[in-house]
C-alpha cells in the first residue's frame, strides 16, 4: 500500500519516527483502490475510487516509534491478525 497524506513521497527516517502522527491519510492498495472500513464486517477491503470518512485514518502515536491507524469513519482501530 502507499500512504498518500499530501505529503511528498517517503524518504529514510530515523528508526522510530513518528512524523505523521495526528495526520490524517488515506491508503491505496496495489490494485489502485482505496483501502475501505465501511463494510458490514471488520474486514479492510480496497474497493474505493473515493474518500470519505471510511477511507480516511489518523496516524496515532502507538508507543515504541510505532504508529497506528484510526478510522474516521468509525473509530476503530486497524489491526492484522
Amino acid at each position: 500500500m502507499r500512504c498518500s497524506a499530501g505529503l511528498p513521497q517517503p524518504t529514510a527516517t530515523p528508526e522510530g519516527s513518528t512524523a505523521l502522527v495526528g495526520k490524517t491519510v488515506s491508503l491505496t492498495a496495489v490494485n489502485g483502490k482505496l483501502v475501505s472500513a465501511a463494510n458490514s464486517g471488520d474486514i479492510l477491503i480496497a474497493n474505493r475510487d473515493n474518500t470519505g470518512s471510511y477511507e480516511k485514518f489518523e496516524v496515532v502515536d502507538a508507543g515504541n516509534g510505532l504508529v497506528g491507524f484510526k478510522c474516521l469513519g468509525n473509530g476503530k482501530y486497524v489491526c492484522a491478525e
